[in-house]
């Protein structure tokens, strides 16, 4: 059996709406310590990894480890009919496992859903070990920030960590944009330059999606194998 409490809904249907945009659909592994979301996009390009530890929760059990297949879209549309600050609870029965139970509590009353699980064909993925060499520590809200307003020149961008900026630039067709930002926490390993990747910036933008769960947002980079 799995059940969990969360005393308000908010975290849980931000986490979920930054998904739905990453995959469809995906896997959610239940354990003993807590509930696990590690997916690729159809392209295999962006990775998600998140991680609710039981402590997070108001109640949590977990009596054996579940492997729940589910559609993040329709999950989503579920979660929209929750207020920020209703209680959620999601249960799985083991006489009816073929479904996840979605409960809504608030002082107003009470709003219950069912949401058919899925057989989803796919391995469970490992994150790889990286060394990372290069990071920087931001606000959440100035990386929102950054990447929208990098976005309207290109469809790639090329960031750059070096000792005491962090440097976003990108070509277009109609001019370019090169913006510096100083104001965050970098570190970079003894004896390295300044290290440069570039990416997709559309994929940058469905990242960011997940800045309301956090003030800070911490970036990594590795060179390139």
């Amino acid at each position: 059996m799995f059940e969990a409490k969360m005393k308000t809904a908010s975290v849980f249907k931000k986490i979920v709406d930054a998904l739905k945009d990453i995959v469809k659909e995906g896997t959610i592994y239940c354990n003993p310590n807590g509930i696990e979301i590690i997916t690729l996009d159809t392209a295999h390009v962006m990775m998600c990894n998140v991680t609710l530890h039981s402590i997070g929760f108001d109640t949590y059990t977990c009596n054996e480890p579940a492997v729940i297949g589910i559609s993040f879209v329709i999950l989503s549309q579920i979660l929209r009919c929750a207020n920020d600050n209703d209680e959620l609870y999601l249960k799985l029965n083991d006489k009816q496992d073929d479904s996840i139970f979605i409960t809504f509590k608030s002082s107003a009353g009470t709003s219950e859903f069912e949401l058919k699980l899925m057989t989803i064909d796919e391995e469970r993925f490992e994150i790889p070990d990286m060394e990372y060499e290069h990071s920087i520590e931001l606000k959440s809200k100035e990386f929102v920030r950054l990447i929208s307003d990098i976005n309207q020149f290109s469809d790639t961008c090329t960031l750059t960590i070096g000792e005491d900026k962090f440097e976003i630039a990108a070509n277009g067709e109609g001019g370019n944009a090169k913006m510096e930002y100083t104001d965050c926490k970098i570190a970079i390993k003894e004896g390295t330059a300044s290290l440069s990747s570039s990416y997709q910036i559309k994929y940058l933008m469905i990242s960011t999606k997940a800045s309301k769960l956090a003030d800070t947002v911490i970036l990594q980079l590795a060179k390139p194998h």
